[in-house]
């Protein structure tokens, strides 16, 4: 039986290892700008959720600060971030999903297409819909970077 340090340091190169694997094809697809910055849009905020204190300045405050920390922000990009809050009460339903211009072969149309999209649902603060935000903005940058490394070098 190995010793319990030894399983964490092989726990620990398998998953340093498996985060370094070049991206998959469908990564690529989802998230691959060739490192150009991206915007964002926020929608749906409702009243509720300002009567929380989760005003559309603040959401736009923690998302733009995420983006700017990462150098991957630009207000004039046709690629962005869509934010989608929604509050009842003290509920929430919250999307985070990036949008770019895709090519259909099918149609042999040009369009904006949601290519990646993490989101949840809630019962919470401000705060909490805040903290539920930045993990999913941390998701979204890990990810675009990781898929991204080559070109941002």
């Amino acid at each position: 039986m190995l010793p319990k340090f030894v399983i964490a340091v092989l726990t620990a190169a398998v998953s340093t290892s498996a985060l370094a694997a070049e991206p998959t094809s469908l990564e690529r697809f989802r998230l691959f700008t060739n490192c150009m910055p991206i915007d964002y849009v926020i929608e749906g905020l409702t009243s509720d959720g300002e009567t929380i204190g989760l005003s559309e300045k603040v959401l736009q405050n923690a998302v733009e600060s995420r983006l700017r920390s990462a150098r991957i922000y630009d207000s004039e990009m046709d690629r962005y971030l869509y934010i989608n809050i929604n509050v009842t009460r003290r509920s929430f339903g919250m999307s985070v999903d990036f949008r770019k211009v895709v090519f259909d072969t099918d149609s042999e149309e040009v369009g904006f297409a949601t290519t990646w999209s993490i989101g949840s649902t809630g019962v919470g603060d401000a705060d909490y819909i805040l903290s539920a935000l930045y993990q999913k903005m941390d998701s979204f940058i890990s990810n675009y970077l990781r898929v991204n490394e080559e070109a941002c070098k």
